[in-house]
């Protein structure tokens, strides 16, 4: 996940401004072929004909529909130019005044209704990327807090079970739990900076790559049974590739010490373009179908935006849940 880079804003500024120049152009060019007409009608039909042409389409270019932008700005437009040209033509000061009048109103009203639309395009862009950013801390938060309540009830629960015949056992499982809380805690501060500032300075603070090793260790410490050996080789990942591969295993085991039963196979493979992720375990004879929920929705989620592929499936003969992502390097 990542914040949006500077260059990009700029340029989404850039072509905010473009019609607004490009309107102030056409009608400029269109005001000097006005003028012309009385010298030369060949330049002054280019002129007018042309600078009304680009005040029409710079205009245009802010309305989405092709309805609005014919009734809404090409009529309205055209019918101003033509009315306020007309009224420059005309020499009785009461016949030049009305042309100028519904001239003038052709124009506000072409231009109040590409406000309108801007106005509203604007709303509606706000209001995706508002919902992106929901999705991103909800996806986020569920990762963090839903890999650490599973590792720290295994720890509980190994706690509970010790607490009489093995106190010291219960004591070293309630300590790891503590430090499965405190780590969230940091986990859930990194996201929300990282969430407010768009800053990529604040993904070191989010586990990657490199915490994949601790994280199994930790599940095994919890009584997780996980095979898992650490590829020999590992190729250099992007950060937000990185963090992908860190949120898709830990979903993945989390899931799987959820709801399977037995050993975990964990394997990760590196390759010059692309990095893959095997997880498959047995599942219970309770579970029939795969529900995505807000964790295997928000890692759908997150390796579609760098351009991997994940496959969940079910084998009910086998009676095996397996997870397949692969995500580019």
């Amino acid at each position: 996940m990542s914040g949006p880079a500077p260059s990009s804003s700029s340029d989404s500024t850039t072509r905010r401004g473009l019609p607004i120049w490009l309107t102030l152009i056409g009608f400029g060019v269109w005001a000097i072929g006005v003028l012309l007409w009385p010298e030369s009608l060949a330049l002054g039909v280019v002129f007018t004909v042309g600078g009304g042409y680009l005040l029409a389409w710079s205009l245009a270019a802010s309305v989405s529909t092709i309805a609005g932008r014919v009734w809404g700005v090409i009529v309205p437009v055209t019918a101003a130019l033509v009315l306020l040209s007309q009224s420059i033509a005309q020499t009785p000061l009461s016949n030049s005044t009305v042309l100028l009048t519904f001239g003038v109103l052709c124009l506000i009203l072409a231009f109040a209704f590409v406000v309108t639309q801007r106005t509203r395009a604007e709303r509606e862009a706000a209001a995706l990327v508002h919902d992106e950013q929901r999705r991103q801390l909800a996806s986020e938060i569920h990762d963090v807090v839903g890999h650490t309540l599973a590792a720290t009830m295994l720890h509980v629960s190994a706690a509970r079970l010790a607490l009489r015949n093995d106190p010291d056992s219960a004591i070293e499982s309630l300590g790891l739990a503590e430090k499965h809380g405190r780590r969230s805690i940091a986990d859930i501060r990194s996201v929300v900076q990282l969430l407010r500032s768009g800053d990529q300075q604040f993904l070191g603070g989010i586990p990657a790559v490199t915490n994949i090793s601790q994280l199994v260790n930790d599940l095994r410490k919890a009584g997780a049974d996980i095979v898992f050996t650490e590829p020999a080789d590992s190729t250099d990942l992007s950060a937000g590739s990185a963090l992908t591969l860190y949120r898709v295993v830990q979903e993945g085991l989390t899931n799987a010490v959820r709801h399977g039963t037995g050993s975990i196979e964990l394997s990760i493979a590196y390759g010059p373009d692309f990095v893959t992720v095997h997880i498959t375990n047995a599942i219970g004879t309770r579970i029939s179908t795969i529900r995505e929920g807000t964790g295997l929705t928000g890692m759908r989620d997150r390796v579609r935006a760098v351009g991997g592929t994940l496959d969940i499936h079910l084998d009910e003969a086998a009676r095996r849940w397996t997870l397949d992502a692969r995500i580019p390097a």
